[in-house]
């Protein structure tokens, strides 16, 4: 099954307990609702003060895109593997990469609870005909496992319920050409932009951990 948040804490913290002298951990920042956005450094002599280049892995923008957090943690479980091939000894010799399976946390956190309880994953034929998955559903942020947004939104406070907040794309919160095409300006849009370019804690995180290391290369699954 898809690993819920919990599991991927557990697998990070026994990544680093294994693999000592090749990975260490990384927190970027804190979500909405006040969550470590947790990943991974790997490299051989993680720990060593030295220029080589960073490729920085992110997964998870969307809370209900659930595979990007696999491939993620599949890719960290695969390049802290001491007996993997030749290439996979190559990366961790010239590079560091550092990975962080889920960005929106808490939108991410949301959806797995939720899961439990959608009918449309829990219905007797797999499918409820009268539950749809188009992008302008309600509430607004996006129902139930199907919360593709952040729990940020109309209301300021972190204590409430992700379900009632209309939330914000992380994905389309960036400043390079925010508010342009593929997002919406409609708090009710799946593809909100937010209020102003890198307003969320989220995406502020990630732009904050790309322009203070040394990263040549980055990608978002």
């Amino acid at each position: 099954t898809y690993r819920t948040y919990e599991d991927v804490q557990t697998e990070l913290k026994a990544l680093v307990e294994q693999h000592p002298d090749t990975v260490r951990p990384v927190v970027i920042g804190k979500s909405f609702q006040g969550r470590d956005i947790q990943g991974v450094e790997i490299a051989d002599n993680v720990k060593a003060d030295d220029g080589r280049p960073v490729f920085f892995l992110m997964g998870l923008h969307h809370a209900r895109e659930w595979p990007s957090e696999e491939a993620a943690m599949e890719y960290a479980t695969m390049l802290a593997n001491p007996n993997a091939d030749a290439r996979v000894a190559n990366l961790r010799a010239n590079e560091r990469t550092v990975i962080v399976p889920v960005v929106n946390v808490d939108g991410f956190v949301s959806t797995r609870q939720d899961s439990a309880v959608d009918p449309n994953d829990n219905s007797p034929a797999g499918q409820d005909p009268n539950v749809h998955l188009v992008e302008a559903v309600a509430p607004p942020g996006g129902i139930l496992a199907y919360r593709r947004k952040n729990c940020d939104g109309e209301f300021p406070s972190p204590n409430v319920p992700c379900e009632l907040q209309w939330g914000i794309d992380n994905n389309r919160n960036y400043g390079n050409l925010w508010g342009g095409p593929g997002s919406s300006q409609d708090p009710t849009s799946q593809s909100f932009h937010g209020p102003a370019p890198r307003s969320e804690t989220e995406t502020q995180a990630g732009r904050n951990y790309a322009r203070t290391h040394h990263v040549t290369g980055l990608s978002t699954l």
